[in-house]
């Protein structure tokens, strides 16, 4: 915790000073370890999200109203070339709650959009 509060005071003696001031290499290689990666636990997270998200669009868009999903029609509907779906990252989407919420929300969307407008 130290460095944090190297920092602190580095970034107000900068700003007490009325001058334009080049900030050392150093200050900025400290500031930057302690961040930490610029794509740490919160894009991993976001990347995961998404991917879970279009994999239950994917899905949703292509199973019937009565059709069920197990994890091998999961893989076979939502995986691509480039995108493959592991049997493990299935299995979890399909045990959680937020995926079958998704999933169902995308089928009554699909329902929804196929049905004939009434005028």
């Amino acid at each position: 915790m130290a460095s944090g509060h190297t920092i602190a005071f580095m970034l107000e003696g900068f700003d007490w000073c009325g001058d334009e001031v080049r900030m050392p290499a150093s200050l900025v290689l400290l500031i930057r370890h302690q961040l930490g990666p610029l794509k740490g636990d919160f894009h991993k997270e976001y990347k995961s999200h998404e991917a879970m998200s279009q994999a239950a669009w994917i899905a949703a868009q292509q199973l019937e109203p009565d059709d069920k999903l197990s994890i091998n029609r999961l893989i076979r509907l939502a995986s691509s070339a480039d995108r493959p779906i592991p049997r493990s990252t299935a299995a979890r989407w399909l045990k959680d709650q937020k995926f079958q919420r998704m999933v169902e929300s995308f089928r009554k969307l699909k329902q929804m959009r196929s049905r004939p407008q009434d005028k």
